[in-house]
C-alpha cells in the first residue's frame, strides 16, 4: 500500500496556487558586504567556466563540431546577462541543460524560445508552475539521472577527441574522483 502512495499526485498544491502572479524583486535596500559578495562572485565565476563547458558539450553533442570562438564568447556574455536579472529576483547564476540537447540532437532555437516562454509562463502563472510541480519524485529522478548521465558522456567525449596523456589522465581522474 505504501508503494503505491508514491504515485498518487497530490492536488491541493494546484487548488491552492493562484491564477496569476507578478514575480516580485528582491528588497532595494543595497548592502555591500564582502561575506555576501565573495561566495556570489565565486559562482559567477564557476558559472562563466561551466558556461564554456556547455557550450562546448551542445555543440559537439547536437552539432557534432567544435564551439568557435564567437559562440563560446556570446555565450558567455548571455549567460551574464542571464545571470544578472535573476540575481534581481534572488536567484542564482544560471545553467544550462548539456545532457538535454546531447539527448535530444535539437539545438533549434524555437525550440529553445519555446521552452523559455514555457517557464516565463510558470512564472506568471502559479497554478501552471504547481501542476508541474506535483510530478512524482521518482519521475524527476528518473529524468534527472538520463540527463546527468549524458552531460558525463558528453564530456568524455570532448576528452576522448585528444589522445590520454598521463597529464590528461591525472587530470580527469581528480576532476571524476572530486566531484
Amino acid at each position: 500500500v505504501e508503494y503505491t502512495k508514491a504515485w498518487v499526485l497530490n492536488w491541493d498544491k494546484v487548488a491552492q496556487a493562484g491564477w496569476f502572479a507578478i514575480p516580485k524583486f528582491m528588497p532595494v535596500k543595497i548592502i555591500f558586504d564582502a561575506r555576501a559578495i565573495v561566495p556570489v562572485l565565486i559562482m559567477f565565476i564557476v558559472t562563466a567556466v561551466e558556461t564554456v563547458g556547455d557550450i562546448s558539450g551542445v555543440i559537439e553533442g547536437g552539432m557534432d563540431r567544435e564551439a568557435t570562438d564567437s559562440e563560446l564568447s556570446g555565450g558567455v556574455v548571455c549567460d551574464g546577462i542571464g545571470s544578472t536579472i535573476a540575481a534581481f529576483f534572488g536567484v542564482l547564476p544560471n545553467s544550462q541543460n548539456v545532457g538535454l540537447v546531447t539527448m535530444t540532437k535539437i539545438v533549434n532555437r524555437f525550440a529553445l524560445a519555446t521552452g523559455a516562454i514555457f517557464l516565463i509562463l510558470c512564472g506568471l502563472f502559479p497554478k501552471l508552475a504547481a501542476l508541474i510541480s506535483i510530478m512524482p519524485q521518482s519521475v524527476l529522478g528518473g529524468a534527472a539521472v538520463m540527463m546527468f548521465s549524458s552531460i558525463v558522456i558528453s564530456g568524455i567525449q570532448l576528452i576522448t577527441k585528444e589522445p590520454l596523456t598521463m597529464r590528461n589522465i591525472t587530470v580527469v581522474s581528480v576532476a571524476l574522483g572530486l566531484g
